[in-house]
């Protein structure tokens, strides 16, 4: 039997541009795509003018904000696995995972939520992060565990797409059931319809269409999510992103930042030149009617100066050149941005002065330590979001180790150990140990 339970554990390609499979309750996939495009730059407020110009612009703030979160959360972190001869096996299959950290979370913050799945490739066990589109969830049980989810793979073949949908099921009484369909769509972008025999493909063809375990305590996957509350469906038990609370004043932020750099690119300094003080040209057949010929000025007319056609003295412009030199409002731009960037700080969690102006931050003392309390707070609930997601994943490699008899048996317990010295505030964050029994069978 656990042979054939081996087949499920080996690492395959996914592709998960294609989705078309839509029997959840939980989805939440149009929220994530506008996330990710804020993530990525291209948020859904660009605009252009009639001419084709960009006059709204991202500011790659959005990826800016998860990046240093994340930063904060993982900079000093170490965790590692120790318990003898098995738990040195398992502890160098863990550290990649544990090296991946700070890209997990950086993903996590951006789509609110992701799975943590162990594969078996050549002797070794690794994890696979897998985000939102790779994966649906279809069940949390009382204590909002995912207990049920479709893992999604396509592979094209011709002109056609084959779809497996793989789910997985832990009943209350820990009957956990794996079963394995497969569908069919036309063209890369079709939808996927009916049901086909697995051995129409290949590299599914050893697969069975369902496997039951009994006894088991939890699935052979980790989802993890942010600790933010659910904003978008209050009754939802997805994870949110970071972005859910301050998508709008991002938004503020790349309109006002379009602006400022609008009116810098329009107001530069410029002199308008009548054109009879321009050296090189031809003799200008009707006076204000036709725009002077050759120049040998060496640079465009818009870079510096206009050629006017007007009389010199006309209008108080006695020498035939006037310079135009407006004020730019560039201290008021930078204080309503910097305003912006407060009010992200304080609803991300952070304190004031990791994004905005140190120069317009806290200065008093109490302002300070809140603001440093603030920031230990949310990296505090983010990093233990990671130690339980981590925990339970070396409780499944332990399990995998088993089946597979991949690493020697044990004779007490594993350790499993976390520790962040990230210096928020003067205080080391404790770290943390955990007892996993180790099967002795």
């Amino acid at each position: 039997m656990w042979n054939s339970f081996k087949n499920y554990l080996i690492r395959r390609l996914i592709d998960v541009n294609v989705n078309e499979l839509d029997f959840s309750e939980y989805d939440n996939s149009a929220d994530v795509e506008h996330w990710v495009s804020i993530y990525e730059n291209r948020p859904p407020w660009e605009e252009w003018n009639d001419h084709g110009h960009q006059v709204v612009f991202g500011r790659n703030l959005g990826a800016a904000i998860v990046s240093e979160l994340a930063r904060k959360v993982t900079v000093e972190m170490k965790s590692e696995i120790i318990g003898g001869e098995r738990g040195d096996y398992l502890n160098k299959q863990y550290q990649p995972l544990v090296e991946r950290t700070r890209r997990i979370v950086e993903q996590l913050l951006v789509q609110g939520g992701g799975i943590l799945k162990p594969f078996v490739s050549n002797g070794r066990i690794g994890i696979q992060y897998m985000r939102p589109g790779s994966f649906i969830p279809l069940r949390f049980n009382d204590f909002d565990e995912l207990v049920s989810v479709a893992f999604l793979d396509k592979v094209k073949k011709g002109d056609y797409v084959y779809t497996k949908v793989e789910t997985h099921d832990l009943s209350h009484d820990g009957i956990y059931t794996i079963t394995n369909k497969l569908y069919l769509g036309q063209g890369i972008k079709g939808r996927t319809g009916q049901e086909r025999p697995l051995s129409e493909v290949d590299k599914w063809a050893h697969l069975d269409p369902e496997f039951v375990l009994e006894d088991i305590e939890q699935p052979f996957y980790v989802y993890i999510k942010t600790p933010f509350s659910n904003n978008k469906d209050i009754d939802s038990k997805l994870g949110v992103s970071v972005f859910s609370k301050i998508e709008g004043l991002i938004k503020d932020y790349d309109r006002i930042y379009s602006e400022m750099i609008r009116e810098y690119r329009l107001a530069g300094i410029e002199i308008s030149v009548d054109y009879t003080l321009i050296n090189g040209i031809d003799h200008i057949e009707t006076s204000g009617k036709k725009m002077p010929g050759k120049r040998k000025l060496g640079f465009k007319e818009s870079e510096l100066y206009r050629v006017t056609n007007s009389i010199p003295g006309e209008h108080g412009n006695n020498n035939g050149m006037k310079e135009f030199n407006p004020t730019i409002k560039d201290e008021s731009y930078r204080k309503g941005l910097n305003d912006i960037l407060r009010k992200i700080e304080f609803n991300v969690g952070l304190g004031y002065g990791v994004l905005s102006d140190v120069n317009f931050a806290a200065k008093t003392a109490t302002e300070v330590v809140m603001g440093s309390e603030r920031t230990y707070s949310t990296v505090a609930d983010i990093q233990k979001q990671v130690i339980k997601a981590y925990r339970d994943i070396v409780k499944i490699m332990d399990k995998i180790a088993d089946l597979d008899e991949l690493a020697p048996k044990g004779n007490g317990v594993l350790e499993v150990t976390f520790d962040f010295d990230d210096g928020i505030v003067p205080e080391k964050i404790e770290g943390t140990r955990t007892a996993i029994e180790i099967s002795n069978e």
